[in-house]
């Protein structure tokens, strides 16, 4: 014997920094069918909800992939491809899970992330300077100050080195003196906008390195 679980539930997507809440309330009652052959009935018990399905999309009628599951009626959703510059609106939908099967799709909504600034374009880090490097980049219009960060690969641990918050001069540089020579690392840069924030990604980047000689 096969059920059919019918539940009709609405849901919304608030916007963050860097994440998309998704949220959702239970329609009062769900409907459980026997799907025999010969005239369904309905079930004389409704089942419990036992966890939701999160479905994300690129738009409405995009393929729609699972994000995550949860017993809660809310879901953060932190794997997002989020653009500085231009906002990225994803679709989402859930789907209620229990005894008898899952649902259809709830109705969809949209979310995204919080604009900030976008990232400085003309990263540069100097080559073979005297016990540290130096960067530099472009300025970003609207931009209160700027974060360096640096590592020690493309994807390896960021830390930030350097940090020009409010500055009375337009200041567009850094001096990192904490670095190893002649190690190379990574280098990218954040702009800071009035509310504080940067980016909630990491931009162009360039390379340097220092040597090792007497001030």
């Amino acid at each position: 014997m096969g059920v059919r679980w019918d539940l009709i539930f609405f849901h919304l997507t608030f916007k963050y920094y860097n994440k998309v809440l998704v949220t959702w309330d239970i329609a009062p009652a769900a409907s459980f069918y026997d799907d025999t052959p010969c005239c369904p009935q309905l079930s004389d018990h409704t089942p419990i909800t036992t966890s939701y399905e999160i479905y994300r999309a690129m738009w409405s009628g995009a393929p729609k992939t699972l994000i995550g599951t949860t017993t809660a009626n809310q879901f953060f959703d932190t794997d997002i491809a989020c653009s500085t510059c231009c906002p990225s609106t994803n679709v989402y939908w859930v789907k209620a899970v229990n005894a008898a099967g899952t649902s259809s799709f709830s109705d969809e909504d949209t979310g995204y992330v919080y604009r900030t600034l976008c990232d400085p374009d003309d990263v540069s880090a100097t080559d073979g300077r005297s016990n540290c490097v130096w960067i530099s980049w472009s300025a970003v219009s609207g931009a209160k100050g700027y974060e360096v960060y640096r590592s020690e690969s493309v994807d390896g641990e960021k830390i930030k080195v350097c940090s020009i918050i409010n500055s009375p001069c337009d200041t567009l540089t850094c001096r990192d003196s904490t670095t190893t020579c002649p190690t190379v690392y990574y280098y990218w840069v954040k702009a800071i906008d009035a509310n504080g924030y940067t980016s909630c990604t990491f931009g162009d980047y360039d390379t340097g390195y220092c040597v090792a000689e007497s001030e």
